[in-house]
């Protein structure tokens, strides 16, 4: 992982236990770069990350939710903003983030939305929007999945 991440300093990787590591950077910027670019792969599956402090058991931490970018197709371009990204990033899971301008509004072929989806939960293909008086299905596509 190290060669793919194209680190600037040092990674140590500590097995905790079946399919349990403990990673240690030198650089705090190597850190959030690596976490800020998630979700990452290895060998076909998912690595799913979690930020722990020495004061926890590796027992208590809970992999239970994965950030990801959600392109949402079909969305009218008057709904192509903040409010109804939030909207529909929370059938979703947790909302980070919505993909907009400064203005709010989002231009382009689809809405994205940052979204720590829950990994115990099935993924939702889409869901059915109201919109001025009719019903649209917006479909969605799971960025790096």
């Amino acid at each position: 992982m190290s060669q793919i991440w194209r680190l600037e300093g040092w990674v140590r990787f500590k097995d905790l236990n079946e399919q349990c590591f403990l990673i240690e950077f030198q650089s705090k910027k190597d850190k959030e770069k690596i976490l800020s670019g998630r979700p990452w792969c290895f060998d076909r599956n998912l690595l799913t990350l979690q930020e722990v402090d020495e004061s926890m058991s590796i027992n208590a931490v809970n992999f239970q939710y994965e950030p990801f970018w959600v392109q949402c197709y079909n969305v009218p371009l008057a709904a192509m903003n903040e409010k109804i990204g939030e909207k529909i990033g929370k059938c979703l899971g947790h909302v980070i983030r919505v993909d907009v301008d400064s203005d709010g509004s989002a231009w382009g072929r689809c809405l994205r939305i940052r979204v720590a989806v829950d990994l115990h939960k099935p993924l939702l293909r889409g869901k059915w929007l109201g919109f001025e008086n009719q019903k649209l299905w917006i479909s969605f596509k799971y960025e790096r999945l």
